[in-house]
């Protein structure tokens, strides 16, 4: 059964927090937590705290706090740029492969 959603957070009961992590269970260990800013995961993320499995938040708390301290969670590797050089082929057979 769906619950409607609400916008305004302060309207939602544990049921509509239950049901969007049942929802994105399978993909908040996918996202870069670790690279969103502070204040931005603070504003933004932060009220979806019920969401996050305990040990998952707590280390993200824990590295913005001190960022030199390694996370005890799997932490994906930054996203990167790929450079494309190559004789045999363009930019233009690549976006076909």
């Amino acid at each position: 059964m769906s619950i409607p959603l609400e916008i305004d957070l302060s309207h939602w009961t544990s049921n509509h927090f239950e049901e969007l992590e049942q929802i994105l269970h399978d993909l908040i260990p996918h996202f870069r937590w670790f690279q969103i800013p502070s204040k931005i995961f603070l504003s933004k993320v932060d009220p979806y705290e019920p969401i996050f499995p305990r040990k998952l938040y707590k280390s993200i708390i824990g590295y913005f706090m001190d960022p030199n301290t390694p996370p005890d969670t799997l932490v994906l590797p930054q996203r990167r740029n790929l450079s494309f050089d190559s004789l045999l082929i363009g930019k233009e057979h690549l976006k076909i492969i």
